[in-house]
């Protein structure tokens, strides 16, 4: 999934970008891999890491009213995201805590292929599809969880969702690929986990 070997190739059709990313004064990247990933393209201007933040009076613990046995996903639902290895090392969670429950919060291209794989398993009375929801009612889901897990497989230039699911009061568990392990602390502020293991995935959530 380390996709930095296509890219000095890729960087050949992005001239126009490269040309008028040297013609300013600094570029700001959010995390130092998004720095390292965008250097290629930057001969000249200096790169400055300014990381992403939240609202933290709107992600908050004073709304918890958590259940402990919800599995949150929020994100897109698309390969690079990895809520096919979520569902897939959920099923595993189910045969040691079979009370527990998922819910997806986003939309994409493999949204039916996982509702069709959640029925197929007969687990559709403990996976939730909620599609996008507005932004007023994120920080109340994130309240009602128990836990939180972003899968990423690649290209997870920071994880805006993590800070959401921390400061909401989540314990989280993450893929260690991009800017993550810059945002977690492995063992101190989440669980970090090899990217695609969905072995490694549900150990992690137990």
């Amino acid at each position: 999934y380390n996709i930095s070997s296509i890219w000095p190739n890729a960087s050949s059709f992005l001239q126009p970008i490269k040309y008028y990313l040297n013609l300013t004064d600094e570029v700001i990247a959010v995390s130092q891999a998004a720095a390292d990933f965008i250097s290629i393209l930057i001969d000249y201007a200096p790169i400055r890491i300014i990381p992403n933040g939240i609202d933290t009076s709107r992600f908050t613990p004073d709304l918890r009213d958590s259940d402990k046995n919800q599995i949150l996903f929020v994100g897109r639902l698309v390969h690079r995201k990895g809520s096919h290895i979520l569902l897939r090392a959920f099923k595993k969670v189910l045969k040691e805590e079979p009370d527990v429950r998922l819910t997806f919060v986003g939309n994409g291209y493999m949204r039916t292929g996982l509702e069709s794989s959640v029925c197929d398993s007969k687990i559709a009375d403990q996976v939730e599809f909620l599609g996008d929801v507005s932004s007023q009612e994120l920080p109340r889901i994130y309240a009602n969880a128990g836990i939180f897990v972003l899968p990423s497989l690649y290209a997870e230039s920071f994880g805006m969702v993590l800070l959401e699911a921390m400061s909401s009061g989540l314990p989280v568990v993450a893929s260690r690929t991009g800017g993550v392990p810059e945002v977690i602390d492995d063992g101190m502020d989440g669980i970090l986990v090899k990217p695609g293991s969905e072995a490694e995935l549900a150990n992690a959530i137990l």
